[in-house]
Parts: C-alpha cells; structure tokens; sequence
C-alpha cells in the first residue's frame, strides 16, 4: 500500500511541474463533454421538450409580425413565448431566459414601406453560446420576413427608392 501510494505522489509531483498536461488533462474531457451533449442532445429529449425559450413580445398587429412569429416558431430547438415586455425583460434579469426579442409597433408599416426598423433582442451576457444561437435564428427569421416583405411588394418597391435618388 506504501508503494502505490508513494508512486502516486511521484506521478503527481511531475503533472504538477508540467502546466500544459495538467490543463489538457482536465480541459480536454469537459470540452469532449460540451461538444457530445451539443450534438447529441436532441437525441435523449422528449418530444414536447425544447432547448432554448425566447420570450417574445408584439407590439405590432400587422401581417409580417405574425410572420416573424411563426418563423421563429418554425425553429427546431426553440419555443416561442408571446408575453409582455415587462416580464420577458424580468425573465432575462432573472435569468431564467437567455434572451428576450422585442417586435415594436409599426415593424410592418416599415416593411411594407421599405424603411429602417428596429427590433431588439436583449441577451444575457453570461450565455454567449446560447445567445449566439438564439442569434442566428432571429436573423433568419427576420431575413425571411424581409424577404417575404419585399415579394409582396414586387419589383417596383423594390426600385423605386433608385429612382427617387
């Protein structure tokens, strides 16, 4: 038993003078780890269970905020909540959300009229890989709202601000 001990202690004297093994030792099996449940997570979900919630609010009725909401909802991963702003802004200081998108009113007055709006997402800084994902998904969404915007509008809308120019 003094042998296996005594060997041990040997064994950890030289891991410990060697900082680079030490690191990979314990980093490489918990980056393994992250990597494996990332990928393999969906696997051993049940069906009505999601990754991520986003709670969204509307303060728009119109055509294309309907759309951007059932874009969104068309997200594997990512179930939609329709709440208010003030308790979707809470459920991100409290942490229980990763994020929170806000649809302003008049987000499809601005499509329709080919200006800027702006539709805030506020993230939880300490989730930057669950924001980075919610990330992504809400630029897609609002790409193919955009996009859907601009089809309806046709061609013209499409050249009419070159020739106000």
């Amino acid at each position: 038993m003094a042998a296996i001990f005594a060997s041990t202690v040997k064994e950890l004297k030289i891991l410990s003078r060697d900082r680079g093994t030490l690191i990979r030792l314990f980093l490489l099996p918990v980056m393994f780890i992250t990597v494996m449940s990332l990928a393999l997570g969906r696997m051993y979900r049940r069906p009505g269970e999601s990754m991520l919630k986003l709670p969204v609010t509307v303060e728009d009725v119109s055509a294309p905020a309907e759309e951007l909401v059932l874009a969104l909802r068309a997200v594997q991963g990512l179930e939609i909540e329709t709440v208010a702003r003030a308790e979707a802004l809470a459920r991100v200081k409290d942490g229980k959300r990763v994020a929170a998108l806000l649809v302003p009113a008049g987000f499809g007055q601005a499509l329709a009229q080919n200006t800027p709006v702006t539709v805030t997402l506020y993230l939880d800084p300490g989730q930057t890989l669950a924001t980075s994902a919610l990330t992504g998904a809400v630029r897609g969404a609002l790409a193919r709202t955009q996009g859907e915007a601009m089809r309806q509008r046709g061609v013209d809308g499409l050249l009419y601000p070159v020739e106000q120019a």
